[in-house]
């Protein structure tokens, strides 16, 4: 699911990209790629929730 975020985002459509990357963490929570994903393009704040989760990885 990661991937199909890649491009979008590479187009510009940061809301479809980030909506992938999170599919792909409720999906799969244990990897670690749609957060690398997420912080990337340094666009998307994580919730507070979210960073709790990555540490718990």
């Amino acid at each position: 699911m990661t991937s199909r975020g890649h491009a979008p985002k590479a187009c510009g459509w940061q809301r479809e990209a980030i909506a992938s990357y999170c599919a792909a963490i409720s999906a799969r929570p244990d990897l670690d790629d749609p957060y690398y994903s997420l912080a990337d393009p340094k666009t998307y704040r994580f919730e507070d929730e979210e960073v709790i989760a990555m540490h718990r990885q």
